[in-house]
C-alpha cells in the first residue's frame, strides 16, 4: 500500500507559520514514513518556478513522490479564471501526476475547459 499525505491535514500549523511547506514535506518523509504528498494550492507561500522546483527537489531527495496538487473549485464558473492555469503550472513544476478539485454546486454548469 502507498500513502500520500495531504497538506490540508496540516492547514492550521501551515497558516500560523508554525510549520513551513518544506518542513511539512520533510516530516512526511521522516516522521510519517509517507510515500508521497498532495499539497494544496492555498499552502504554497509563493508560486514562482524557483520555489516550486525547490519543493519538488526536497521531496524527491527525501524519497517522497510529489503526487498531487489539491485545488478546490477549479470548475466553479464563478471562480478565478487564472486558477486552472496556475494549478496546471504548479502541478507541472512540482512533478505532480494529479490535480484534485471539487465539482461546482449542483445545478451549476462547469466551464467548457
Amino acid at each position: 500500500m502507498r500513502i500520500a499525505v495531504s497538506s490540508s491535514t496540516f492547514r492550521r500549523p501551515l497558516e500560523a507559520g508554525e510549520l513551513t511547506q518544506l518542513e511539512w514535506v520533510e516530516r512526511c518523509a521522516s516522521e510519517l514514513g509517507a510515500d508521497g504528498v498532495v499539497t494544496a494550492v492555498s499552502d504554497f507561500p509563493r508560486f514562482d518556478g524557483e520555489y516550486v522546483a525547490q519543493l519538488r527537489k526536497v521531496a524527491i531527495d527525501l524519497g517522497i513522490v510529489p503526487f498531487g496538487i489539491d485545488a478546490p473549485g477549479l470548475l466553479d464558473p464563478a471562480g478565478d479564471p487564472a486558477a486552472l492555469e496556475r494549478a496546471v503550472a504548479l502541478a507541472t513544476g512540482f512533478g505532480a501526476a494529479v490535480i484534485r478539485t471539487t465539482p461546482p454546486d449542483p445545478g451549476e454548469v462547469p466551464p467548457a475547459t
